[in-house]
């Protein structure tokens, strides 16, 4: 085992990249963030491990302030095991800025890609 890998029963859990989740974000007085993100933000979100990312904002939402609750993609570097309901928070400068819960997952099929010949 590496950091990172789960044990799980084969076909249980599948590898995602890509996802929307609910995003509560911490309000300045709560040790959060002191300024509001835009679409594109790259922070670390930590589930169970680090890893980079980023997050596109709703059709219409051109930023989200300390304290608000918020829908949103969310595209990973790498692809991890995780389910709807999974839990994750999103870091940046060593604090907490906020906290999400997987709502929908976006499959890769691999069988699904046609190669031209």
């Amino acid at each position: 085992m590496q950091r990172g890998q789960v044990v799980a029963q084969p076909n249980s859990i599948s590898a995602v990249k890509k996802f929307e989740a609910n995003l509560s974000v911490i309000s300045t007085e709560d040790g959060g963030r002191g300024t509001p993100f835009f679409d594109g933000f790259s922070p670390k979100f930590f589930f169970l491990t680090d890893i980079s990312g980023s997050i596109k904002l709703p059709k219409g939402k051109e930023m989200v302030n300390p304290g608000e609750n918020v829908t949103v993609t969310i595209t990973l570097e790498q692809s991890i095991a995780m389910e709807v309901g999974t839990e994750f928070t999103i870091r940046e400068g060593g604090r907490t800025i906020a906290n999400g819960k997987v709502t929908k997952v976006y499959w890769f099929n691999p069988l699904k890609i046609k190669k031209k010949v």
